[in-house]
């Protein structure tokens, strides 16, 4: 094959990849926009457009606030790799306004105050090479691709330990409820997970570790306010 033509294919799935992102709606955030302690941390946050965004503030010794109002947002930043290799991820989180009890595993009615979520490389669908060449060069951009996601939630009217598929991207996302709605408020928690024993868990097939951590609050779906505190994850 010539060089062209491969030069072409990676663009081609450079530009399947970027469309994907941008498709679903998701842009960057402005960096400038974040408290300077999440800037120096190589914090980003992923918006909705035409959706009000989710706000993440610092309250001081690596703990975040998230208060969303009719909202949705990603605060996310990119592992390195001894991070990627950890058996252990944990945090602390409190809520101290919650949302009326979802259905976490239906569209459109999945709001919950929070969630912690790690995003694979991975992706369990097929793909062509020049796609996949694509997504290696847009990995640059800092931007989050999609693959194979484990969501980690604070709301919803399951049972602690409920797992389900995500409503979004079944067959690439699994969403696993830590504290159900209605969990006592101004208390905090504490949660500590392995990463490679969930991601093989829940799907299932090989083996990957997660590229990027993010936390989030939604509450667009059904309009409501909540605000809760989380201490930035911790890998071990």
């Amino acid at each position: 094959m010539r060089v062209a033509s491969v030069l072409f294919l990676c663009l081609l799935g450079l530009s399947v990849t970027a469309a994907s992102v941008h498709a679903a709606g998701w842009d960057l955030g402005k960096r400038r926009d974040l408290p300077v302690e999440l800037q120096q941390g190589d914090w980003r946050v992923l918006i909705r457009r035409e959706r009000e965004p989710t706000r993440f503030l610092w309250r001081g010794d690596g703990v975040v606030e998230v208060e969303t109002d009719d909202s949705v947002g990603f605060l996310f930043r990119e592992l390195s790799g001894e991070e990627r290799a950890a058996r252990s991820m944990s945090w602390r989180w409190q809520v101290a306004r919650d949302l009326p009890p979802a259905d976490l595993s239906k569209r459109d009615v999945d709001d919950r105050p929070l969630a912690v979520h790690l995003w694979f490389d991975t992706t369990g669908l097929q793909s062509h090479w020049w796609t996949r060449a694509g997504r290696s060069i847009l990995r640059w951009t800092g931007l989050p691709l999609p693959g194979r996601t484990l969501t980690y939630v604070w709301g919803g009217n399951h049972d602690r330990g409920a797992s389900f598929p995500s409503p979004y991207r079944p067959e690439e996302g699994r969403v696993i409820v830590l504290r159900p709605a209605g969990s006592p408020l101004h208390t905090w928690q504490e949660e500590r997970i392995d990463p490679v024993a969930d991601y093989a868990k829940y799907f299932e097939s090989g083996s990957d570790t997660p590229r990027f951590v993010a936390i989030s609050g939604d509450s667009d779906n059904r309009g409501g306010v909540s605000s809760g505190l989380v201490t930035l994850p911790v890998f071990r």
